[in-house]
């Protein structure tokens, strides 16, 4: 197993940069105080929902996006799908925030996925430590 890197506390000015976050959020309480606490660290867009995310990446690359799988119109999962499809680098990116209670369907589904997975009511530490990892893989994967 690889060695996790030392603890860091990571200031706004520090050389791994800002990164880009997409939050995927229809509860407006919730995207607002997610982006409060990570836009001290990172850069943040928020999107009201999937139809939203899919405009905002059409223009944009994001380094994180944090999608909730529950939402009205287009849920997560689908999402996904749709980015997957028009840019696999792009959904390299995702973290899913999720409710309790998501049925056997939706473990199936993040199991194929494959990504981190943000279990509500989490915290911002916990959310800022899935976002650097997801980060620091993409820069790995050569996308400086």
């Amino acid at each position: 197993a690889e060695e996790p890197p030392p603890r860091v506390s990571v200031a706004p000015d520090s050389h791994q940069g800002r990164a880009r976050i997409l939050i995927v959020e229809d509860e407006r309480a919730l995207a607002r105080a997610l982006a409060e606490e990570l836009g001290r660290v990172h850069e943040v867009a928020v999107a009201g929902g999937a139809s939203h995310a899919l405009s905002l990446l059409a223009e944009n690359q994001f380094d994180v996006i944090l999608c909730d799988l529950r939402m009205p119109g287009m849920s997560g999962e689908v999402l996904y799908g749709k980015v997957e499809d028009r840019n696999p680098t792009q959904a390299r990116a995702f973290i899913f925030m999720t409710g309790v209670g998501f049925g056997a369907d939706v473990e199936r589904f993040l199991a194929a996925a494959g990504r981190p997975v943000l279990e509500k009511p989490f915290s911002a530490e916990a959310a800022l430590e899935a976002i650097g990892k997801v980060v620091a893989k993409g820069r790995i994967s050569g996308r400086a």
